[in-house]
C-alpha cells in the first residue's frame, strides 16, 4: 500500500466575488420592480406601520412621487414631509392649494404638486413636520415633535399607517457619527413602530455642486471598514440591470451589511446600510414636478 501527498500547489484556489457582484447578484435575485407591493409586504410582515422615505435631498422630487405612488393605497392614512414646515408661508401655500385657492406651488414644493393634486380628488392628513432649527440633533427632536402634535391635533392612533419623508440623515434607526439620535430613534422611543426605505438615486450632489462645483452622484456607498476613495467607491444605480424606473430590495442578510451610504471624506465608517434602514429604493427615473 503506498501513501502520497497530492501537491495543490498548481490547483487554482476558488476566486471570492468582488463585493460589487455581490450587490449585483442581491439586487437581481431579490429586487422588484413592484415598489408598492413590496413595501406594504414589507411592511405588514415586519409589524410596522409608519413608512419613512429617507432622501438624499438631491432627490427631493423622486421622493415626493415614491410617496404619491404609496400614497395610492387606502391604507395609507397621511402623509408627512420635512418639506410641509410647521408654521410660515409654506403651510399657508399647502393649504390654499388643497382648498382650490391656488393652482400652483413654489419652488421648495413643487416636486409634492402631483401628490397635493391626488389629494384634492381623495383627502388624507396632511402632518406639517418640517422645522429650520440646528443643529442637527435639534432638528431630528423638533421634527419628531412636530410629528407628535401633529397626530394628536389629528386624533390619529399610533397605529394609523402612513408615509414620512425626511433626509437621510434623520430617516436612520441608527445615528451617524457625531449625532446623537436621528429623528426615527425619537418616533419609536414613543411607540411608533417605522418601516425605513432609503431612496437612492443617480441625482448630483446639490449642496456639493454648488460648493465645490465638482459633480458627485449621491447613489455611491464604499465598503465597511475601508477608507473611502474613489477607486472604491460603488455607484449602486449601476448595479441595477432592468429598465424599470424603480427597484426596492431589502437589506438584512444581505451584502448591504457589508456597505455604508455614511460620507465620511476619506475616513472609514463601520456603519452599515442594513444597519440604517430596512429597504433601499434605487431609482433611475421618475416623473419630476408636474
Amino acid at each position: 500500500m503506498y501513501l502520497y501527498e497530492r501537491n495543490f500547489s498548481d490547483v487554482p484556489a476558488p476566486q471570492a466575488t468582488s463585493l460589487v457582484d455581490d450587490l449585483k447578484k442581491h439586487i437581481e435575485e431579490n429586487g422588484s420592480s413592484e415598489v408598492e407591493s413590496r413595501v406594504e409586504e414589507q411592511r405588514q410582515s415586519l409589524g410596522r406601520t409608519v413608512v419613512v422615505i429617507a432622501e438624499n435631498h438631491s432627490s427631493d422630487a423622486r421622493s415626493a412621487e415614491m410617496a404619491r405612488r404609496l400614497m395610492k393605497n387606502d391604507v395609507y392614512r397621511f402623509i408627512a414631509s420635512e418639506y410641509f414646515l410647521n408654521a410660515g408661508a409654506f403651510r399657508l401655500e399647502i393649504r390654499d392649494f388643497l382648498r382650490g385657492l391656488r393652482n400652483s406651488l413654489g419652488k421648495l414644493l413643487c416636486p409634492y404638486l402631483n401628490l397635493l393634486k391626488d389629494l384634492r380628488s381623495k383627502p388624507r392628513f396632511v402632518l406639517f413636520v418640517g422645522s429650520r432649527t440646528n443643529p442637527l440633533d435639534v432638528r431630528d427632536q423638533r421634527i419628531a415633535r412636530h410629528f407628535m402634535e401633529e397626530f394628536a391635533d389629528r386624533k390619529l392612533k399610533r397605529t394609523a399607517p402612513g408615509v414620512l419623508v425626511c433626509g437621510i440623515s434623520h430617516g436612520s434607526r441608527v445615528a451617524r457619527d457625531g449625532q446623537k439620535k436621528p429623528t426615527r430613534r425619537w418616533l419609536e422611543d414613543a411607540g411608533f413602530k417605522i418601516l425605513g426605505a432609503c431612496l437612492m438615486t443617480d441625482d448630483f450632489d446639490r449642496a456639493r455642486l454648488n460648493l465645490d462645483k465638482v459633480q458627485v452622484r449621491t447613489d455611491r456607498v464604499w465598503p465597511i471598514g475601508e477608507k473611502q476613495t474613489d477607486s472604491n467607491k460603488i455607484h449602486l444605480l449601476d448595479l441595477v440591470s432592468t429598465n424599470s424606473e424603480a427597484t426596492v430590495v431589502p437589506t438584512a442578510g444581505s451584502p448591504f451589511e457589508r456597505v455604508t451610504d455614511e460620507n465620511r471624506n476619506g475616513e472609514s465608517s463601520t456603519l452599515s446600510m442594513a444597519q440604517r434602514y430596512e429597504l433601499v429604493i434605487l431609482a433611475k427615473s421618475m416623473i419630476r414636478c408636474g
